[in-house]
Formats: C-alpha cells, structure tokens, sequence
C-alpha cells in the first residue's frame, strides 16, 4: 500500500482530489495522512518516494474563489523528457496549471529513490473537475452561461487536451518507474452514441397552430421560402403517410445503424417544457413521446434526462 502524505489545508477538498486521482483513476489502495507540510508525498513501503508539488490548495485556502487562486497566465509549457515517454502523451510539452513555478524540468530526479513531480496535480484535477473557475470568473454569456473563451484552457491554449487525465498520466508512469510491479488500472474506451432529443419529430403530433407558426418563422424569421417549402411537404406527406414521413423520425435509422454496429445509445429527453420552444417541442407525458420511450427500452437503448433550460441556475 501507497501512503499519500498530504498538507493540512483544504482537508475535504484534497480528500475528494486524492480519491479521484489515486483510488478511481489509478486504481490505487492507499493510505491518506495529514502533516504540516509543504508538499504531497507519495511514499512506498520500501522508503521511496514521488514528490509532488503543491500551489492552488495554499493559495486556495486564503483566496477561496477570488481571482488570486486562479493559474497565472501565460503558463509555462515543460518538454516530457526521461523518465517519461513522451510519446504516450498528447504532446511532447505539457501546460502546468499549478505547480512550481521556476522549474525548468518536469521531473526531477533527488537521488535512487526520490523523484519529484513539479506539477500539482491534486490541485490541477480539482481545479479542472469541479469547474472552480466557473464561480471565479464573472464572466457570462447572453443566457447567462460561463462561455468556454473565458476558461483557463482556452486563454491558455489546451482546451483540446484531456489536462487531467494527461497529469494522473504522467503521475502513474512516475509511479510505475519508482514501483515496477504496482498494479496500475488500464482504461479502455467504449463506444457510446448519445442523442438529446429535443425535436423528436418536426410535424407529428403538433397542432396546425404550431406548424403555422414555424411556417411564419421560416418566411419572416429566417426568411428561407427553401425551409418554409420543405415544411409544406413534409406536413402534407405526414397528413398522408404518418409518422414515417416525418422528417425527423431518424430513431428507426438511428436503431439500425445501432445493431449494425453492435453498440448502444442513450436518449436525452427534456422532462418540462419551462422556457416554451427553447425545451422542445413534444412535451415528455404526452402517449407519443411515452410510445417512443417505450419503443427506445425495447429496443436496448438508454433512456436519460436533458436538463431543461433555466436548470443550470434553479436547484
């Protein structure tokens, strides 16, 4: 067993980092303690120790959610050099959220049984997983939302990198260099579809007063007589033929190509229409959106929850 020797400050929030990182990620049985330190030490029976650097919790726990506990930008990019294989990384440099701050190395190497790690990588994976930025920056979009150019990882160039998972990356090849046999979990990806059914269908089983109304935004809104051309057929031939016609109605397809491929989807439905149009058009109680539930759970899919549109902000 691993022993992961950790500062005193922000004992809940490291708690959740440390899990994260060392039981579910790496799949690691360890050993927590608390010390008035100054670093994370990740510590073997044998003596020997990984050393990890420690930035955003201090700063964190006197700047709680202001903007002295955000990284400091530009961030410095070090190269992955030995004992790593940079070519299991996305890169051959890597961006440090947090860490320390006048290393020019990425790890060094303090004797035969010491190597230390100058990247925080707890307080990184905190930061990247709960979002803290998100309550930091007072920076929202026209709905309100915190918008992806204000993150850290696009101001800084990775939001195309999977940061956290590359630093418990870099951390567990640092282990399994101290620890040759330690049982280190492998990750394998599955191929998963998902769909938010918003529209699940664009003229079945909607009154004549909403196909009128979409008909006068397509000439008025959009002003597209192609879109309100295609409305016109498509509600004659739905008048005539059903559901089949329906333009919308790809779950048959969607099913097909499913069982071709021998995988599974999962269907998001909104479950209250609260902001009109905005949470779809087909409310989730109504027997034709209950038929299509029915038919997706026969089918072997999943069925899951689009949250509405004002429920980001609404506990």
């Amino acid at each position: 067993m691993l022993t992961i020797c950790l500062p005193e400050d922000c004992r809940r929030e490291r708690e959740y980092a440390a899990d994260l990182v060392f039981r579910e990620m790496l799949g690691l049985d360890v050993e927590l303690q608390f010390q008035p330190r100054g670093d994370v030490v990740v510590r073997g029976p044998d003596g020997k120790e990984v050393v990890l650097s420690d930035q955003f919790f201090p700063q964190a726990a006197v700047h709680w959610l202001r903007e002295a506990s955000m990284p400091s930008l530009p961030l410095t990019w070090l190269p992955i050099e030995p004992p790593l294989d940079a070519g299991q990384f996305c890169g051959p440099s890597v961006p440090v959220l947090f860490g320390n701050p006048t290393a020019s190395r990425l790890v060094e190497c303090d004797g035969p049984d010491r190597f230390a790690l100058n990247v925080d990588v707890l307080g990184a994976v905190f930061f990247l997983t709960s979002r803290y930025e998100e309550l930091v920056s007072p920076v929202r979009d026209r709905r309100g939302r915190f918008p992806i150019g204000a993150s850290t990882g696009s101001q800084a160039g990775f939001i195309d990198r999977p940061l956290a998972d590359e630093y418990v990356a870099l951390l567990g090849a640092l282990l399994a260099r101290q620890w040759p046999g330690l049982p280190l979990r492998r990750h394998e990806y599955r191929f998963l579809l998902s769909h938010d059914v918003d529209t699940p269908y664009w003229i079945y089983g909607r009154g004549a007063g909403s196909i009128v109304f979409g008909l006068a935004a397509d000439l008025l809104v959009s002003r597209s007589w192609q879109r309100a051309k295609r409305r016109v057929r498509a509600a004659a031939a739905t008048c005539r033929q059903g559901l089949a016609a329906d333009p919308y109605n790809s779950f048959p397809f969607i099913f097909r190509m499913n069982e071709q491929c021998g995988a599974t989807s999962a269907f998001y439905f909104i479950t209250k229409q609260r902001a009109g149009r905005l949470d779809g058009t087909h409310p989730f109680d109504s027997p034709l959106v209950q038929d299509l539930l029915r038919e997706i759970h026969l089918q072997g899919h999943e069925i899951g929850v689009h949250p509405s549109y004002g429920s980001f902000d609404h506990p």
